[in-house]
């Protein structure tokens, strides 16, 4: 995606719309699979960081291509959009590692709040990216990411029963994976 117009590498707009709902999706997925671990692995009444840790990812990403990405010109819109979603893949492994290997000490509790905002602020980036390079459509854009979440949303609640807070994480992090090949 330029920041100039529509990007040619993305011929067909749907592959854009498909990828912003993949991409939201995941993203409130993550949020409420965050919440299962924080409540499982520490402490229940410390679920409630997981929405401060994606506020947190969302608003630093948006004010970062806001003020820094849009200058550095229209090559690298489609570059940092992929790299963003592998950022997403690749961190919420990292982070249940450093988690499990950890005590759930309250000391580690900056660690891990640190460590989950990566895949947010990616999120955040993808999507920031999304709508200053497609503002033309950013009304199906905005709908592509409501249907999105609301779906992640549903679909959380069967992957938590099905295999628990780390296991839907990784699951978020595959249609990452998947949201990278529909970006490059």
């Amino acid at each position: 995606m330029n920041l100039q117009g529509l990007s040619p590498s993305i011929v067909n707009r749907n592959l854009l719309f498909a990828g912003i709902f993949l991409v939201s999706l995941s993203g409130l997925a993550l949020e409420i699979a965050i919440t299962r671990i924080f409540s499982a692995a520490m402490w229940y009444h410390f679920a409630f960081v997981a929405v401060s840790v994606a506020l947190l990812g969302l608003g630093s990403s948006g004010l970062l291509v806001h003020y820094k990405l849009k200058k550095l010109g229209e090559n690298w819109g489609d570059r940092i959009t992929v790299l963003a979603c592998l950022g997403i893949t690749l961190s919420i492994p990292l982070t249940l590692f450093v988690m499990h290997s950890l005590s759930s000490q309250l000391l580690y509790l900056p660690l891990y709040m640190l460590l989950f905002t990566i895949p947010f602020f990616c999120v955040g980036i993808v999507i920031s990216m999304a709508f200053s390079a497609f503002a033309r459509v950013a009304g199906k854009l905005y709908a592509s990411d409501l249907i999105g979440a609301s779906i992640g949303s549903l679909a959380v609640i069967l992957l938590l029963n099905f295999s628990g807070g780390e296991g839907t994480s990784l699951v978020v992090g595959l249609l990452a994976a998947i949201c990278a090949t529909l970006f490059s």
